[in-house]
């Protein structure tokens, strides 16, 4: 009697194995889910930089609108600009953003007295990207 599983079967000359075609086959399938995990670790990290872009373009326009805010609710109305300004701004921290913050002291949006529109944008990727944020103000009447 043999020892083993009664349903094992020994190849000729008494040698276990497994063939070519159960390698070729085990190959293959490691190659197709390898390659699929490849694509899917580019896919996220794609997506990461894109998520982080996009995070520094908000904190970007986000601390120009609170710094433009607080300089006009700062600054006595005698002081304030009269006309439109735009300010463009790189940062060597930051390569490929770009941000342009426009203030608008005339605006027909803004039509009542001491009120301000305050309009910042930040690009990147060549400008093939861009966040805008926006924000009106109003000067109490103290600062007027």
């Amino acid at each position: 009697m043999g020892s083993g599983h009664p349903n094992t079967r020994k190849p000729a000359g008494g040698q276990a194995g497994f063939t070519l075609l159960e390698v070729l086959l085990a190959i293959f399938l490691l190659t197709v889910g390898l390659l699929g995990m490849a694509a899917l670790t580019t896919g996220i990290i794609q997506a990461n930089n894109q998520s982080k872009d996009l995070s520094i373009a908000v904190a970007l326009a986000q601390e120009a609108l609170e710094k433009k805010s607080g300089e006009i609710l700062n600054t006595p109305k005698s002081k304030c600009p009269t006309t439109d300004q735009e300010f463009v701004e790189t940062f060597s921290e930051y390569p490929g953003h770009k941000r342009v913050t426009i203030v608008d002291y005339d605006s027909p949006d803004t039509a009542a007295d001491n009120m301000y529109r305050i309009t910042v944008q930040v690009f990147w990727r060549n400008g093939e990207r861009s966040v805008q944020m926006e924000n009106i103000i109003k000067k109490p009447a103290g600062k007027v």
